[in-house]
């Protein structure tokens, strides 16, 4: 399959779910070091995950599935 990238910049699907994320990824980080436990950081990798995930499918994955969609 083959993907093409449309001519036009259609920017972030939703931008402000970048920062909520951002910032509990944060608490986290400060949660762990406070409590001196690892266990907080399994929570910031299960986030972390999901925003590359949205940012993937935000700015390149719509592509392909458009392009998958507009194949005859």
């Amino acid at each position: 399959m083959t993907s093409v990238r449309g001519a036009g910049d259609h920017g972030f699907d939703a931008p402000y779910l970048i920062f909520i994320p951002a910032a509990v990824v944060a608490g986290n980080a400060a949660q762990a070091i406070w409590m001196r436990s690892l266990w907080p950081f399994v929570g910031t990798w299960i986030v972390l995950l999901c925003m590359v995930s949205g940012l993937y499918t935000s700015r390149r994955g719509k592509f392909v599935v458009w392009s998958a969609i507009a194949a005859p």
